[in-house]
């Protein structure tokens, strides 16, 4: 299955590109829920979820209703992202020991033998791999004691088959248990995905988690195995890895495709110059859709602002501030809030107590000057001051169960964390801090309670590009900031921000930084008190 053969696929082809034509929505009544809106929209659905807003909760849920609607139905979950979908696997797991159906859904979770290795037996993913099912089922046929002896010969036979294939189990094994499972978890890029689509009829539903990260041929993988598709993702968070690479190569392509072709008289320069921003355009494929789809409304009453696309607007996670300051920076509409603020999580530092957004400014100062390792960078003064930081904070012992990230855009600088850093405080019961150390691009979809940031750059740089790199990419800011549950301290150059207040490219982030300013509190690192 290649991305070449997408043209055998008609029926997707049709969905995507004449929506119009082919969407329909069979439930008349327009005050349902956005799970069940979704359920009744045919063939496809694009789903656009900002942090905290319940992507993951919804996907949950809409496999919930379609197993209720029809206990069989099979359906295909699929990210590229493995903490993605191990997450969506451990709610849906979760979920369907609750749900009142018989038979109970079969769970696999496909993944290559490499990757298999990095999880331990006691993780839910694990145990839903095809041979740890297959294992424990052939340990249960082999354990089975008939009341009936008549039954006895047959027992000795079943484990004379059983006896060797109960520790290693063969392909056959295997491939039965994920041809007859209800739910198959899968990236979209795995090889599993071809032996599925040799071996197994098409999925009822297939499900697209971080969608917004997904390349046309990572996207298009595992929708060719459906009959209907739900896409959900976040265009206004990270795009497709290395994307500004992946953009100068095509434009490379294109640049040489548009010389050979510059004195064909047939050539027209605008419709290639068109051509080129389509191509460029496709590369976020989950973007493009969405704004096609936003034009779209259901059949069955055009006046309905509900689209065959929708974006989620209630807060389940962010408080108050930092829901408003992403809500306002990034989506130019607020969330509506659905939990309330709990601001006695902080007892210590006191200058930080009842607050939600602070910003350590560690100004122009030299002991905050980054360093450069080749062509990677950190900051070592940031450490330091992380580490004083860590061990003055003090939590309410209301709260016993918390989690702590500390992240940084620069790999570099979540080494130095992790080499500088102890991994236990006694101020921070349960609470492994090494292992709390994360880069951003590698903790968007996940949360935790008290959340600090290093941004790492602080230099004299005279353009914006050079003194703050990527670092100001909107997608990336967005991630970064919106992960805090109670409370979000970053440490930084809010000087060095301001600085390059009037260049474009900062936009986003000048106006996270006047709204910490103005909402939030700004503390100078000479004015801290430990």
């Amino acid at each position: 299955m290649i991305i070449q053969n997408l043209e055998q696929y008609s029926y997707l082809i049709d969905a995507i590109l004449n929506p119009a034509l082919s969407h329909q929505y069979f439930l008349g009544d327009k005050d349902t829920d956005i799970v069940k809106f979704i359920f009744y929209t045919f063939p496809i659905f694009i789903l656009q979820g900002p942090p905290g807003t319940g992507k993951t909760w919804t996907a949950k849920e809409l496999i919930k209703l379609s197993l209720k609607k029809d206990h069989f139905k099979r359906i295909l979950i699929s990210s590229k992202e493995h903490a993605a979908l191990d997450d969506l696997l451990n709610k849906t797991f979760r979920m369907c020991q609750d749900l009142d159906i018989n038979p109970k859904p079969i769970l696999v979770r496909l993944i290559s033998t490499e990757r298999e290795r990095e999880y331990t037996p006691k993780s839910i993913a694990f145990k839903h791999f095809p041979k740890q099912i297959a294992i424990k089922m052939l340990n249960d046929i082999s354990s089975w004691k008939p009341e009936n002896e008549k039954y006895n010969k047959l027992i000795n036979y079943i484990s004379e088959v059983i006896e060797e294939e109960n520790v290693a189990p063969s392909r056959e094994w295997v491939d039965i248990i994920r041809e007859s499972a209800n739910l198959v978890f899968c990236t979209s890029m795995a090889v599993d995905l071809r032996e599925l689509e040799l071996s197994s009829p098409n999925f009822d539903l297939v499900i697209v988690e971080e969608a917004g990260k997904t390349y046309p041929s990572e996207l298009f993988r595992p929708l060719q195995l459906g009959n209907k598709w739900v896409l959900i993702g976040d265009q206004n968070q990270l795009p497709p890895f290395r994307l500004n690479d992946i953009e100068a190569i095509i434009n490379e392509e294109l640049d040489l495709t548009e010389e050979a072709n510059q004195d064909n008289l047939d050539f027209n320069e605008s419709e290639f110059l068109e051509f080129r921003k389509l191509v460029l355009n496709e590369l976020k494929i989950f973007q493009s859709l969405f704004e096609r789809f936003k034009g779209i409304s259901p059949s069955y009453n055009s006046a309905d602002k509900r689209k065959s696309c929708d974006t989620l607007m209630d807060q389940y996670r962010l408080p108050s501030k930092i829901s408003k300051m992403i809500s306002n920076v990034f989506y130019d509409e607020e969330f509506n809030q659905q939990i309330s603020d709990s601001n006695d999580f902080l007892v210590e530092p006191y200058q930080f107590k009842e607050e939600q957004l602070i910003w350590i400014n560690t100004k122009q100062d030299k002991r905050f000057n980054e360093q450069r390792k080749g062509t990677d960078i950190y900051n070592l003064g940031e450490a330091r001051l992380i580490l004083d930081l860590l061990k003055s904070i003090k939590i309410s012992s209301k709260y016993k169960n918390f989690k702590v990230a500390i992240l940084t855009p620069y790999k570099e600088q979540m080494e130095i964390l992790q080499a500088n850093l102890p991994n236990i405080l006694k101020n921070l019961p349960g609470i492994y801090i090494k292992e709390s150390c994360y880069t951003i691009d590698s903790f968007q979809g996940q949360e935790a309670e008290l959340v600090i940031i290093s941004l790492v750059r602080s230099n004299r740089k005279e353009t914006a590009q050079t003194a703050w790199g990527f670092v100001r990419n909107p997608e990336r800011l967005n991630v970064m900031l919106s992960r805090a549950k109670k409370i979000e301290i970053i440490v930084g150059n809010f000087d060095m921000c301001m600085i390059h207040k009037r260049n474009q490219s900062m936009d986003k982030f000048v106006k996270v930084a006047e709204f910490i300013q103005e909402e939030g509190k700004i503390i100078n690192f000479d004015e801290l008190i430990f």
